[in-house]
């Protein structure tokens, strides 16, 4: 029997399994990420994890029967990883809370990178250091395409304490092109 003479509820099945299995590497993964302190890894020591992580019969195995091995470690990297990021960093709403900034109502949201207009005229938008340049001319283009002049355009940008971006040089060259654009540039945690 092939694959395409399956019954429907079999594939369905299926389907659940697999998505059971991911979770669990998914949980068991991130459990190890947070031992790791991941947010604080470099490059190298991230890739070395992640190779240990696809060769583990109990995290790579279990994915790799499901998509194959060779898949296994983007698998990893870019979908177990990619949440993990995303389930540490502060919400855009809270952020701005935190940090005491007060605005009016919400006009818009955008997403990719999350972003916030306030009023017409405040616009937010949060962002990862290692995509700062996509922020920023996204964070340009919008306030650009306000239908009213947008007075504060502030990026935040987070995961700022590894890499070049510890270098406070490579720093000011991101606050000197903010100031270019008219983006205000806010380095949080």
């Amino acid at each position: 029997m092939t694959l395409f003479e399956l019954p429907t509820q079999d594939i369905a099945n299926r389907k659940a399994r697999e998505r059971v299995v991911k979770e669990e590497v998914t949980k068991r993964i991130h459990a190890l990420a947070d031992k790791l302190d991941w947010c604080h890894l470099n490059i190298p020591q991230k890739t070395k994890h992640y190779e240990e992580w696809a060769v583990d019969p109990e995290l790579g195995g279990k994915i790799a029967a499901i998509m194959g091995q060779e898949k296994v470690h983007m698998f990893i990297k870019d979908t177990v990883m990619r949440a993990y990021r995303r389930s540490k960093r502060l919400p855009l709403e809270q952020l701005l809370k935190n940090m005491g900034i007060q605005h009016g109502s919400l006009i818009r949201s955008y997403e990719k990178p999350h972003a916030l207009l306030y009023d017409h005229s405040h616009l937010y938008t949060l962002t990862v250091a290692k995509e700062w340049r996509m922020a920023m001319l996204s964070a340009y283009e919008r306030a650009a395409q306000a239908s009213e002049k947008v007075e504060q355009n502030r990026l935040f940008i987070t995961d700022h304490r590894v890499d070049r971006f510890v270098d406070q040089s490579y720093r000011n060259l991101i606050e000197a092109a903010g100031k270019r654009l008219d983006v205000e540039v806010y380095w949080v945690m």
